[in-house]
């Protein structure tokens, strides 16, 4: 909303409500409606962010296992792909050591 809308209090029986403007009342419900569209759309980006990061764990479990039984120690070949994926894994910061929990 651009502006605030213009609000008065009413009293009807024991109830206080709020009265405005048919406009301001329009503009405040699209306003309530993009909230909700927005809530939604991070519910969605939440869920592929931690099916992404299953994934990723996923990744690495492997790469780890394939590098285990490859000796990387031994092999000291700079272009060897075991030794590359190994070291990157081992230096790659973890999401979760650098910006809390994302579940």
């Amino acid at each position: 909303m651009s502006k605030t809308p213009k609000t008065r209090q009413v009293r009807i029986g024991e109830h206080d409500m709020v009265a405005m403007s048919p406009d301001d009342y329009h503009r405040l419900h699209a306003v309530r409606r993009q909230m909700g569209a927005q809530s939604a759309r991070m519910r969605v980006l939440k869920s592929d962010l931690n099916r992404a990061l299953t994934r990723l764990a996923q990744i690495e479990a492997v790469i780890r296992r394939v590098t285990l039984d490859h000796a990387a120690d031994a092999c000291g070949r700079e272009e060897c792909t075991s030794c590359i994926l190994l070291k990157t894994v081992d230096t790659a910061p973890s999401p979760h050591d650098a910006n809390g929990d994302h579940s």
